[in-house]
């Protein structure tokens, strides 16, 4: 039999060599990169975008240009990024029932827009940088008393209206949506919408229809002569061209 103390001292040792298995463990602390970063991509303001609701819906900008005291209310369609609005079938209603258009939606004439970066050569807006076909607007003649504000946030809904209930093909199958958009551009004088020559069948179309009127009385209103070409002066040089015969032929 062995003794306690030699029994003792092997159960140390083995005790001993069973703590010399246990492995050590050491845990390392990995901080964690930072995943990369997506290159930042600017981006640009949509001031008209397209609204989808159900249907892809379009939305077309009113833009009014100028209010002139006699009742004569001058926009322009704006479109998608700032393109211009279509306005085709609009001014293809108008050529076939002007009569119509004009109860409808008090909308007498659509004219080619002045190009204000050229005006001293007298030329056409284009409707985008290349194009061969002219911005165009939209002249209409409204109550007075009424804001132009008010009038063509009219016109907007009824033009809403009329678009996505029309059979013309350009509308067929779209969900399309007029708003009148404010502009912070200071009123100009007609002649700065419009050409020369469009001003004049304007001008005639306003005043020069009206029974009693004539070419020389409009010379001699200071007040018509600056809305329409931005000083009497100027309004009676271009008036003074024209022979009595040329002013009754001009036909808007």
């Amino acid at each position: 039999m062995k003794s306690a103390s030699t029994s003792s001292s092997t159960n140390k040792k083995r005790g001993h060599e069973e703590e010399k298995d246990i492995p050590t463990l050491t845990l390392e602390v990995v901080t964690p990169k930072p995943s990369p970063r997506p290159p930042h991509k600017k981006l640009k303001p949509n001031n008209h975008p397209t609204i989808a609701s159900g249907n892809r819906q379009y939305l077309t900008g009113v833009i009014p240009l100028a209010c002139l005291e006699q009742g004569i209310a001058i926009a322009y369609l704006e479109g998608y990024r700032g393109k211009a609005g279509y306005v085709k079938a609009i001014a293809d209603f108008l050529h076939t029932d002007p009569q119509t258009v004009l109860d409808m939606f008090c909308l007498m004439a659509i004219l080619p827009r002045r190009d204000p970066t050229r005006l001293s050569q007298d030329v056409m807006m284009p409707q985008e940088p290349g194009s061969q076909y002219p911005q165009r607007i939209l002249i209409f003649v409204k109550d007075e008393e009424v804001s132009a504000k008010d009038f063509l946030t009219k016109f907007a809904h009824d033009l809403t209206q009329w678009a996505n209930e029309s059979s013309n093909t350009a509308y067929t199958g779209s969900n399309n949506l007029f708003r009148l958009f404010p502009s912070d551009d200071t009123q100009k004088p007609v002649n700065y919408y419009l050409r020369t020559k469009d001003t004049l069948l304007l001008l005639k179309k306003v005043y020069g229809t009206v029974e009693g009127i004539t070419k020389s009385d409009i010379e001699h209103d200071h007040t018509v002569l600056e809305n329409f070409f931005g000083t009497a002066k100027l309004g009676r040089e271009i008036l003074g061209t024209l022979s009595e015969v040329q002013w009754a032929n001009l036909n808007l």
